[in-house]
C-alpha cells in the first residue's frame, strides 16, 4: 500500500499527442510497450524527452526493447501487484510500505 502521496490512475495511452494532452497529471508512468498490437514507443520517446520518470512492463524480455530503452527500469509481466506499487513509488517518489523509495 502506498502512503505519502495521492496516485491518480490515468487511462491507457498509445499515442504521445495523448500524452502530452495530460502532462501536467503525469509524474511517471508504467508503459507496456504492445498493448493490445498497438507500439507505445511514440509516448516513451515523449516521456523520455520530457524527462518524466518511466518504466517498462514486458513480457517479451530485454531483446524486445530497443537499444536506447535498456537503461529505463523494466518489469516482467506477469507481476504481483506489490512489486507494481513498489515500482511507482520509487519512480514517483511516494513512501510504500512505510519505506522511503
Amino acid at each position: 500500500m502506498t502512503s505519502g502521496g495521492n496516485l491518480k490512475l490515468l487511462e491507457p495511452m498509445s499515442s504521445a499527442a495523448q500524452a502530452a494532452v495530460h502532462d501536467a497529471e503525469i509524474d511517471c508512468a508504467v508503459l507496456d510497450l504492445n498493448l493490445h498490437g498497438e507500439s507505445a514507443l511514440p509516448v516513451a520517446e515523449w516521456l523520455m524527452g520530457s524527462g518524466k520518470p518511466f518504466s517498462i512492463a514486458t513480457g517479451y524480455g530485454s531483446g524486445a526493447i530497443p537499444d536506447r530503452f535498456k537503461v529505463v527500469p523494466r518489469i516482467e509481466k506477469p507481476f504481483d501487484p506489490p512489486a507494481l506499487l513498489e515500482l511507482v513509488g520509487h519512480l514517483s517518489g511516494v513512501r510504500t510500505n512505510d519505506q522511503a523509495v
